[in-house]
């Protein structure tokens, strides 16, 4: 393929690989990798959000006294055990 590029001073015309023609449609490319970029993203962030949300939510279990864990239906031994795992964990 023969492609003319017009500079200011000349006109440079040759030969370029299909690769770097103008002809070949590159707005396809950005959305979709902007799209898998936002979509990864997204992901990360919720699964931070997650972690935060279940170690929070895990240190308030810790600091209920026996009266609210029994009205909830749980024990001490339940929460040393919930409290135990990691926050990645479910």
């Amino acid at each position: 393929m023969t492609q003319c590029v017009k500079t200011s001073s000349s006109d440079v015309c040759g030969s370029m690989p299909r690769s770097l023609s103008a002809e070949r449609p590159v707005r396809g490319f950005m959305p979709a990798l902007v799209a898998a970029v936002d979509a990864g993203l997204e992901r990360v962030v919720d699964t931070l959000f997650a972690w935060q949300q279940r170690r929070a939510d895990r240190l308030r279990l810790q600091s209920m006294d026996d009266y609210m864990l029994q009205d909830i239906g749980l024990s001490r031994a339940d929460i040393e055990a919930e409290v135990s795992k990691p926050f990645w964990r479910p």
